[in-house]
């Protein structure tokens, strides 16, 4: 938490292998073109655990975010999530997010939980991830969009989701889905 709170552009917030407890929300975490921030595992490390809670990580405004080699797993809600706060008219109010080498898995129960959930986010890079078990009741889904703008979800592996893979929906526009295995 006291590393999302005093990131600015260009910081790199590195978890080190081991497990955490989930539910890790994180408002306006918003870096610039020139200097992103990173949020991930360590260099060299097995990947970080977030395991349980509501959900994984919350990302609420991100801009300019790269979220890497981590692992979601048991959360009761969605795994990951990144959503623009409300701002529905703000096309930067949640933009630029690359998710890379992420793997989100078992979340959710009886309803409509996914690995992944982007509602308003502009600008999103997805690749070399895996998502698997989220949801049930034939509703979840591995990446859900709503309202996402110019996204590219690339070389990942979705398994065993109660409703689909990959879904965009309410107003979602300039969606690429390439060379993922479903």
């Amino acid at each position: 938490d006291r590393a999302a709170r005093e990131a600015r552009p260009g910081s790199a917030i590195r978890v080190h292998a081991g497990t955490y407890a989930g539910g890790q929300y994180i408002e306006d975490l918003r870096g610039t073109n020139a200097a992103p921030i990173w949020i991930g595992g360590a260099a060299g490390e097995s990947a970080p655990v977030l395991s349980g809670g509501g959900e994984g990580l919350h990302l609420v405004r991100p801009a300019w975010v790269v979220v890497h080699d981590l692992e979601v797993e048991g959360a009761s809600g969605n795994g990951i999530n990144a959503d623009d706060g409300g701002a529905y008219g703000d096309p930067d109010a949640a933009a630029h997010l690359l998710i890379q080498r992420v793997a989100v898995h078992d979340i959710g129960g009886d309803g409509n939980q996914d690995c992944l959930k982007l509602s308003g986010v502009n600008d999103v890079v997805i690749f070399d991830s895996a998502f698997a078990r989220c949801g049930g009741n034939r509703s979840g889904s591995g990446i859900d969009m709503v309202g996402v703008h110019t996204a590219v979800i690339a070389r990942s592996r979705f398994q065993e989701h109660s409703g689909n893979a990959i879904q965009a929906k309410g107003g979602s526009a300039g969606i690429e889905i390439r060379w993922n295995r479903m």
